[in-house]
């Protein structure tokens, strides 16, 4: 459903993750690395994409938000240590990630208020 704000979070952490994965693929500082990392940006950008259309079952939207969050502070820590410049993508796409929780959160205590008046 794209008129939930959450959709857009969840599509801008993708964007963000995207050009990561494609800062690194032409990047040669990785070495070994570079599959691994490439492999974790790509499910982390899978999942929040899959994420998206999981909008009737927000308890589970939350939780994989949270699995999210988690490989994005991994994501945000080997780019620190390597290619410190890039980490800023991380970094604004964990910031998203919150947001998108935050929505998520406030439309289940919505649905929750709404079942209370039936």
């Amino acid at each position: 459903m794209i008129q939930r704000i959450q959709t857009v979070w969840l599509l801008l952490i993708s964007t963000l993750l995207i050009v990561v994965i494609s800062i690194v693929i032409v990047n040669t500082h990785f070495g070994v690395f570079r599959i691994l990392f490439i492999v974790e940006n790509g499910l982390i950008v899978t999942t929040s994409i899959v994420t998206i259309f999981l909008y009737k079952n927000r308890l589970l939207q939350i939780n994989i938000c949270y699995v999210i969050l988690v490989f994005l502070l991994l994501s945000f820590t080997t780019l620190l240590f390597n290619l410190w410049w890039i980490a800023v993508f991380p970094a604004i796409a964990i910031l998203v990630d919150i947001f998108a929780i935050r929505a998520i959160k406030k439309d289940e205590k919505l649905i929750r208020a709404l079942n209370r008046l039936r």
